[in-house]
Parts: C-alpha cells; sequence; structure tokens
C-alpha cells in the first residue's frame, strides 16, 4: 500500500547536491530526517526516466556495503533517524548538469512510497574542504579531525581553542562544523550591585543562544 506521506515531505530524505560520478556508477545519498523505518525492499531508482533494477544498486552505511537484492521483508534494513545511506547505481557515468533522481522503496512502518528530486553533477574541483561526517558531525572524532585541518592549513597549534567542558552536540542548528572555542575574558570590578544568585546565573548562562536570540538567564528571589 502506498504511503500518504506528501512527496514535498519525503523530498527532505535526499541530501542535495551528493549525486556524482564514482568508480562503479553514479553515487547519491539519502538522509533519515523524518522518523526511525526500516527499508523492506528497494524498488527501483529511475535516474532521467532510466529505471535501475535493484540487481544494480548498492546501499552503502558507513563502511558496509549492502546490495539491494539482500534487503527483503525477513531482512530488513534499520533506517534510524538522522542516518545516512549512499545508494549507488552500476550505471554509465551522467554528463555534467541537472538530472532527475527518482527513488521507489518500501519500507516497514509507512509501506510503499516513491517520489524524485532534481540535483547535478558538477565538475570536480580542488577546493580545499572542511572535514564534516555525515553520521555525527559533533563526535569527537569528526572534531579532531577538524582540529588537525586547522593545525595543517594555518600552521599554528590549538593549545586553548581545542579544550572545552560540555557536549558539543548541544550545538546543533547553532553551530556548524564546531570545531573548538576561544576564550573571553570575564572580570568584575566595584561595587556590585549582584547578588550572589545573579552572579550563578550569570556564570552558569550556556552559550550560543538558540538561533540567535538572546534571553536574559531566569534569576531566582
Amino acid at each position: 500500500m502506498a504511503a500518504l506521506i506528501p512527496k514535498m515531505m519525503l523530498r527532505q530524505l535526499y541530501t542535495y547536491a551528493s549525486l556524482e560520478n564514482v568508480a562503479g556508477g553514479v553515487q547519491f545519498a539519502l538522509k533519515n530526517r523524518l522518523s526511525d523505518a526500516a527499508l523492506v525492499e528497494v524498488l527501483n531508482i529511475k535516474l532521467n526516466e532510466h529505471e535501475v533494477p535493484p540487481s544494480a544498486l548498492t546501499l552503502i552505511l558507513g563502511e558496509e556495503e549492502i546490495a539491494a537484492t539482500a534487503v527483503t521483508a525477513d531482512n530488513p534494513l534499520p533506517f534510524a533517524l538522522r542516518q545516512v545511506v549512499q545508494i549507488r547505481a552500476a550505471v554509465p557515468h551522467l554528463p555534467m548538469g541537472k538530472h532527475t533522481v527518482e527513488i521507489n522503496v518500501n519500507t516497514q512502518e509507512f509501506g510503499q512510497f516513491s517520489f524524485d528530486v532534481e540535483d547535478a553533477i558538477s565538475a570536480s574541483d580542488d577546493l580545499i574542504r572542511i572535514p564534516r561526517d555525515a553520521e555525527d558531525n559533533y563526535s569527537e572524532k569528526a572534531i579532531k579531525e577538524r582540529q588537525k585541518f586547522v593545525e595543517e592549513i594555518t600552521g599554528a597549534t590549538l593549545n586553548h581553542t581545542a579544550h572545552y567542558s560540555f557536549d558539543p552536540h548541544i550545538l546543533k542548528g547553532n553551530v556548524e562544523n564546531f570545531t573548538g572555542v576561544a576564550q573571553i575574558p570575564i572580570g568584575f570590578a566595584g561595587r556590585s550591585p549582584f547578588t550572589a544568585n545573579t552572579l550563578r546565573a550569570i556564570l552558569s548562562f550556556r552559550s550560543p543562544p538558540p538561533k540567535g536570540r538572546w534571553s536574559p538567564p531566569t534569576i531566582g528571589a
């Protein structure tokens, strides 16, 4: 049974600008931005109306590669929220420019659904790119890779920037490609009108504020 999910929402699964020619075919990425699910069948993929059967598709999760034909109702493939799966189609390389990608799959929770998107093959370039982890860009591993990248590019040593005392995952939606922190001098002078409770509130205030908005910390009586 086809899922009653608007295609506008389904298109959020596709990672735009992920379409590329790779060794062995053409590849693109999906990221679960909706809800936990499990794939029970990959029906087909269409590239510019050219149907690619499951036998020519490979699903890539991290270091693991899974043939699309191995995904069945008896052997479902978990597709958790925020998980990324690369799909490689064993087809000739696409020319540069815009292309239509159509995905048709069957899921345990939502039944069958299909959607199409438009993406493009771009010319390869020699731009230096900041390390990024598609699975968890706020993990210690991803952050250390960026710190190493900055040190190699600049020649500087991140003696202080690399040290922080909070869980970087709280920065999601506010700080992209988090790499470290900067020290901000703070001082108090004169006859302070602050109570001890006020000072505790100020010193415990967490940064950054959500989506650029700031509101003063709540201070108890």
